[in-house]
């Protein structure tokens, strides 16, 4: 018995071969092509042929499947339908199928996390000195460049971790609690 073949285009098709599409009744979502004398049948699925089907709730579990293959994304949170149940789910298996190889970047992840909370942090202290400062922009500018230096050491050194060609760089700058003139706590970089 010839078996039946299903191909995930995760990025474009050349036009030889979609000139050889054909409609299926299998599912309006593929498209069926030639396959003498090697299988049964034949289908390929595209992000065009998916394309006027991902909006459905839910998704046919293989229009989520080509959706999730062919954006490729890291986190589900960067898709638009992320709450589809089928593409959770996808992600999911995935999550708990690479977990044991996930420890080192989770540490990482981990770390950035700290940084983009530091950053968050920085431009709160931003925005609500510019709020009681109104024109006065001595104290914004020294919180801004401090959340600039700090941003720039904890990238290099991220980046120096995750590739073993670049030099070593020093460690991310650690801010200190400083009171200015009146008597107000902020961070300045050390």
């Amino acid at each position: 018995m010839k078996p039946i073949a299903i191909t995930f285009c995760i990025r474009t098709i050349r036009s030889e071969f979609a000139d050889k599409f054909k409609d299926t009744d299998k599912g309006a979502f593929m498209k069926k092509l030639p396959c003498e004398f090697w299988a049964q049948d034949y289908y390929m699925m595209t992000e065009t042929t998916i394309s006027n089907y991902i909006s459905a709730t839910p998704m046919h579990p293989m229009v989520a499947l080509e959706y999730v293959l062919t954006n490729q994304e890291q986190n589900l949170i960067s898709l638009e339908y992320k709450d589809d149940p089928t593409v959770k789910m996808l992600y999911a298996i995935a999550r708990d199928t690479l977990k044991h190889n996930l420890g080192e970047e989770l540490d990482i992840l981990a770390a950035l996390i700290e940084s983009c909370q530091q950053n968050q942090k920085q431009y709160k202290k931003i925005i609500d000195a510019l709020k009681d400062d109104g024109n006065r922009s001595k104290r914004v500018l020294d919180y801004a460049l401090d959340g600039v230096l700090y941003t720039e050491s904890c990238l290099r050194k991220y980046q120096r971790q995750l590739s073993s060609s670049c030099s070593p760089m020093p460690e991310r700058v650690s801010l200190k609690k400083v009171y200015n003139q009146k008597g107000v706590l902020f961070e300045r970089a050390t």
